[in-house]
C-alpha cells in the first residue's frame, strides 16, 4: 500500500515537473517573440514648403516630415536625422542642388533649385537723342536697359522707371542726369538741354489761297497769322491737328525742333463756309 502511494506521488512530481517546464518553454517563447521592432528604412512624408531659392537667401526647411518604418509595418515621425546642408545656410551657388537625410544607416533625397539674382543693370544702347533745345519734349527712342545676373547671363528690361518722364517739355538750359531704377539697381545717363536759339527761318507762303492775305509770317515774333474776324480758326502742325489752338488767329513757331514743317490754317465762317492756307517752314538753328 505504501509502495503504491509512493509510485503515486512520484508520478504526480513527475506530471508536475513536466507541466513546469511545458510552462517555462511556451513563456519563454513568448518573450522571444515579443521583441521591439528593428527599423527597415525612411522616407520624407512632406517636402519643406520652399524648394526654390535665390542666391544670397538662406535655406528653411519649415514643413520638411521624415517617418522611419518599422519591421512590424508601423511608421513613425523622426526629428534626430542629419541633413547634408543644415538649416539657415546660405545659398550662394545657382543651379540644382540635391540635399540628403541620414538616419540610422538609412537616406533619402530631395532637391532644391537656386536661381540667379541680379547684380547690376546697365544701359546697352542710349536715346538716339541725347541733345535738345528749350521746349523740346525728351524722346528716348532706341533706349535699350540689361539686367546683369550672378551666373553672367544678361536679359533686356522694359519695366524700368526714369527720373524724367518720356514727353516731358524740357524748360531751362542744363545738363541732366537722367536716372533709371529697377528692382533696387540704377544706372545713368545725361541730356543736354541747349538754349532755343533760332538763326534762320525760312518761311514760303502759299502763292495763291482760298481768300487773299489768308496767312502771314511775322519775322520777328517768329508768329503766323490768319486773317481776323472769322467764326473759327484750327491749325495745323505737320499734318497734326493742334487741339488748343482751335480759337486763335495766331500761332507761334519759336519753339519748334529744326527742320521741315508744315502749318495748315482751316477757318469758318458763321454761315459755316471754309477756306484754308498752307505754308512750309525750314528752322535751322546754330550750334553751341
Amino acid at each position: 500500500m505504501i509502495n503504491r502511494l509512493q509510485k503515486n506521488i512520484r508520478h504526480i512530481t513527475n506530471l508536475f515537473v513536466l507541466c513546469l517546464l511545458s510552462f517555462i518553454l511556451v513563456c519563454s517563447c513568448k518573450i522571444e517573440t515579443s521583441s521591439p521592432p528593428v527599423i527597415t528604412g525612411i522616407k520624407i512624408t512632406s517636402l519643406p514648403e520652399k524648394t526654390v531659392y535665390y542666391v544670397g537667401e538662406r535655406i528653411d526647411y519649415t514643413g520638411l516630415n521624415v517617418t522611419a518604418a518599422y519591421s512590424d509595418g508601423s511608421e513613425k515621425e523622426i526629428m534626430d536625422y542629419t541633413i547634408s546642408l543644415e538649416a539657415g545656410t546660405t545659398l550662394t551657388k545657382e543651379g540644382k542642388h540635391t540635399v540628403e537625410i541620414k538616419y540610422n544607416g538609412f537616406s533619402q533625397t530631395f532637391s532644391i533649385e537656386v536661381l540667379p539674382v541680379i547684380t547690376e543693370i546697365k544701359i546697352s544702347s542710349l536715346p538716339e537723342k541725347t541733345v535738345y533745345y528749350v521746349s523740346e519734349s525728351i524722346d528716348y527712342t532706341g533706349l535699350q536697359v540689361i539686367s546683369v545676373y550672378s551666373d553672367g547671363h544678361e536679359e533686356e528690361i522694359t519695366d524700368y522707371t526714369l527720373s524724367l518722364e518720356e514727353g516731358t517739355v524740357l524748360a531751362k538750359e542744363q545738363t541732366f542726369t537722367v536716372n533709371i531704377q529697377f528692382n533696387g539697381f540704377s544706372t545713368a545717363f545725361d541730356i543736354e538741354i541747349r538754349p532755343n536759339q533760332v538763326s534762320v527761318v525760312q518761311v514760303t507762303l502759299p502763292e495763291h489761297s482760298d481768300i487773299e492775305g489768308l496767312l502771314s509770317y511775322d519775322e520777328t515774333k517768329k508768329t503766323f497769322t490768319a486773317k481776323n474776324g472769322f467764326a473759327s480758326y484750327t491749325w495745323w502742325l505737320d499734318s497734326e491737328k493742334l487741339s488748343n489752338q482751335t480759337s486763335s488767329y495766331t500761332l507761334n513757331i519759336a519753339n519748334l525742333s529744326s527742320g521741315y514743317h508744315s502749318i495748315m490754317i482751316v477757318v469758318k465762317t458763321s454761315d459755316y463756309e471754309r477756306y484754308s492756307a498752307t505754308a512750309t517752314i525750314n528752322i535751322m538753328r546754330e550750334e553751341r
